[in-house]
């Protein structure tokens, strides 16, 4: 059974990767790019960013077309167009990133599952095309329901109170975002258990209290029933208009066991509809095994089961239900930022130092005040009266924003650390999960051998010496203050994404003084100028040109013609001069998601070959 499982799970992770296919750039574009609007989002810079189902984008021919891209407008400042609508615009897109790092995240994957065949910019706007809008059931219910947020949340708690009740983040302040992550209560903005189990239990309550003072004998006898399949609609409701989501997804199939064991009168088995989710999940996504928020979902909820489990069995659970509320608050909270912490510190490279204080302040505001009375506004927008509901939605998001602040400004309020080597997560993952579904309680120091393993391999992990950008743009060496960046300015995605896996953040400017104090033998060839004249240099020298250059000696060069076949690179010093370790090649990888061409000749060797 279990060869079975294996051999069908990764068949359907094969019958994926040819489900999602779309054509993809393989050359950067300039000109006219017209489609329909699919969804519409902020940039990590704060600008207007859309996705397009292209429509024309000529004179690239159909059959090579993206089927998707995505544009961002930084300097547009208009109104806000809607899903559905066709709109014009001229925009450089450029084929998907590689990794920027080897070994590193690689969006070119990210995209190819998303069916994403470029990204790129617009300098100016856009142009609204004349064409029946396309009409999309769930998208522009949770547009109507933004709008009705909008016509009676205050500015300042706006954009929280969309991003938790409709799932839409447009407005949504980038400060807001970044306290929330320092204090660890961003998860409040991914609508999943926490928000899906508060909304079916309010909508459970009340469909019940209404079913007992029906004055009819059979609804009273099955107000139990009737209540729970109510929040089960509720739930489906919820889900589309979240915009369905893996952590929704997960959080909506255990809520249908557990409501569904309240229908047919039977006790639901939490970890057992947790595996359910999992299965579903995987069987029809396989690609969310590698998603931060899958990972992070599962590994809170696990840890909640089991310890929950292990307290009513022991029969610690306190009397009196302002006390019981307390203490699971207390435990949800340090349970749940247990489990993920690893997690967020392996994909996000920080670990939020006062999150436990934040989730204990703003969790229960959540749970008592806000999720009631959104679901009180909505109910009472028929009768005009949702005012009254959302005015106790905003006070609670006010304080929770005014938390996140105040405790984000603590010079101690997160620790940045290393990104650890390949297999870690994976073998930490392991060894958690043998204790968990381990029976015996021998069988479980096998597991916590494995975690203890992986934790070593992380606190051992070195780090990349010299790692060369894309197209020779940046070199970055690793020293003991930081890594020193060849440039003051440009790369700046590139420069921040290496810092924060290296675990020290630096300014920019001092991590360009710091590679003019390093005195080492490397140079770096950016402009035309100095590409123009022939250089000499030593046998131990290493040079990366984003030109094509004339060198008169041996050594290790890096020039344009290297980067067409190769992206990202990882050199490290051999005692008699550089060498190349690990590369990100463009064309020959064997996977899906990387693009294969005629390979070009290189030059990556010494100057004399």
């Amino acid at each position: 059974m279990l060869l079975f499982i294996t051999t069908l799970g990764a068949g359907a992770a094969s019958l994926r990767s040819y489900v999602v296919w779309a054509p993809s750039l393989s050359y950067p574009y300039y000109g006219e790019v017209q489609g329909v609007i699919c969804t519409i989002d902020r940039s990590a810079s704060g600008s207007l960013r859309v996705t397009l189902r292209v429509s024309e984008m000529d004179p690239i021919s159909e059959r090579h077309r993206p089927q998707y891209v995505r544009i961002s407008f930084p300097k547009y400042a208009g109104d806000i167009p809607e899903i559905g609508h066709s709109i014009k615009t001229t925009a450089y897109v450029t084929p998907p990133q590689g990794p920027i790092e080897p070994d590193g995240f690689d969006f070119r994957r990210h995209a190819y599952f998303q069916s994403l065949g470029g990204v790129g910019y617009a300098r100016k706007g856009f142009e609204r095309i004349d064409a029946p809008r396309e009409q999309r059931f769930w998208k522009d219910r949770q547009r109507r329901l933004s709008n009705f947020i909008a016509e009676h949340m205050a500015e300042r708690s706006l954009g929280f109170a969309q991003a938790i009740i409709s799932g839409d983040r447009l407005n949504l302040s980038l400060q807001v975002i970044e306290d929330l992550r320092s204090t660890n209560l961003a998860h409040l903005l991914a609508i999943s258990g926490l928000h899906m189990r508060l909304l079916t239990t309010v909508v459970f309550g009340l469909l019940r209290m209404i079913c007992v003072v029906v004055p009819i004998g059979h609804i009273r006898c099955h107000a139990r029933s009737i209540a729970a399949f109510g929040a089960i609609l509720a739930g489906v409701a919820y889900l589309g208009l979240s915009g369905n989501s893996i952590a929704t997804q997960r959080a909506f199939v255990m809520i249908a066991c557990s409501f569904g064991g309240v229908i047919l009168s039977r006790r639901a088995l939490t970890l057992r509809s947790l595996a359910l989710a999992a299965l579903i999940i995987l069987a029809l996504r396989p690609e969310a095994l590698y998603s931060p928020g899958f990972q992070m979902s599962f590994a809170a909820t696990i840890a909640l089961v089991i310890v929950f489990d292990f307290i009513t069995r022991r029969g610690w659970v306190t009397s009196g239900l302002v006390l019981k509320y307390i203490t699971g608050a207390v435990v949800s909270s340090v349970v749940a930022g247990l489990a993920t912490a690893p997690i967020a510190a392996i994909h996000f490279n920080q670990i939020s130092q006062i999150g436990y204080i934040a989730n204990l302040l703003a969790v229960p505001v959540i749970a008592l005040v806000i999720a009631p009375a959104a679901v009180i506004a909505l109910a009472l927008s028929p009768l005009h009266l949702a005012p009254v509901g959302f005015w106790f939605v905003d006070l609670g998001l006010t304080w929770i924003q005014f938390i996140a602040g105040y405790l984000a400004e603590f010079d101690l309020a997160v620790r940045m650390n290393k990104t650890p080597m390949d297999g870690v997560l994976p073998l930490f993952s392991f060894g958690v999960l043998w204790c968990v579904l381990w029976s015996g309680k021998y069988g479980k120091s096998i597991g916590l051998l494995a975690a203890f393993i992986a934790v070593e391999l992380w606190a051992a992990t070195r780090r990349p010496e010299i790692l060369i950008a894309d197209q020779g743009r940046l070199i970055g060496v690793l020293s003991d203050q930081g890594r020193a960046l060849s440039k003051e300015k440009g790369q700046g995605f590139v420069a921040d994404v290496w810092m924060e896996n290296d675990g020290i953040k630096l300014d920019r400017r001092d991590a360009h003084d710091l590679w003019q104090g390093l005195g080492h033998n490397i140079t770096h060839i950016w402009s035309k100028k100095e590409a123009a004249k022939t250089h000499s240099f030593d046998t131990d020298e290493l040079i990366v040109s984003h030109h094509d250059i004339e060198v008169i000696g041996r050594c290790l060069i890096l020039q344009k013609r290297y980067f067409y076949d190769f992206d990202a690179t990882y050199v490290v010093w051999s005692g008699e001069g550089y060498a190349i370790k690990k590369r990100v090649d463009k064309h020959h990888a064997p996977y899906a998601w990387r693009p294969t061409s005629r390979r070009r000749q290189s030059i990556c060797t010494d100057q004399s070959d």
